[in-house]
């Protein structure tokens, strides 16, 4: 089937199968198949560039907030929501995750940042899907938080000071200790 969609102004079309490429058209002549689905953005002016914002550094546990903004060739913002693809690269280049998200301009993208995330220069490798454009922007993961202790590791060996917990126990009448073998020498406090 063949088919001429005409316009009411000259647009910027660009065709999602045929990427990084647009034109400027005020019709468009298709042909299409049963089995070919085509997906075009009609806009009034080429985009340009992207502008993109981050936290500069964040310490893990932290939100991490992320804005995009694409700017046409007459350096308007584009308002209406667009498709990206976003990667979170490690410090070692290595991809963290990936996500597709469709995002306008007064849109933010939070991300947490994990608590065992390595400390170092990361960055998002921001891909705009219609117009193929793309921008790199880093950000630092500057610590970890204090973290409560969950565990220490002992020495093999553990002194146990006899006196102390016999004042412990004398000075709080409530206390009961669960014993276990080899605790016996505690039995008269249990």
């Amino acid at each position: 089937m063949k088919t001429t969609v005409k316009f009411d102004q000259p647009y910027v079309v660009y065709d999602l199968q045929k990427k990084d490429e647009s034109t400027r058209a005020d019709h468009l002549d298709l042909s299409f198949n049963r089995s070919e689905a085509r997906l075009m953005a009609l806009v009034n002016e080429p985009f340009e560039k992207i502008k993109a914002e981050v936290n500069t550094e964040v310490q893990a546990g932290q939100i991490l907030r992320l804005k995009i903004e694409v700017i046409d060739q007459k350096g308007i913002s584009i308002s209406d929501p667009l498709p990206f693809e976003l990667s979170l690269l490690e410090p070692s280049g290595k991809e963290h995750a990936r996500f597709l998200r469709t995002l306008s301009p007064d849109e933010t993208f939070e991300f947490r940042a994990a608590l065992s995330a390595p400390v170092g220069e990361w960055r998002f490798k921001i891909h705009e899907l219609v117009s193929g454009l793309e921008v790199s922007l880093a950000w630092r993961l500057i610590s970890s938080p204090e973290r409560p202790l969950f565990a220490r590791q002992l020495p093999s060996i553990m002194i146990q000071d006899a006196a102390a917990i016999r004042r412990f126990i004398s000075e709080k009448s409530r206390v009961r200790l669960l014993l276990e073998a080899g605790q016996e020498r505690f039995e008269p406090f249990g």
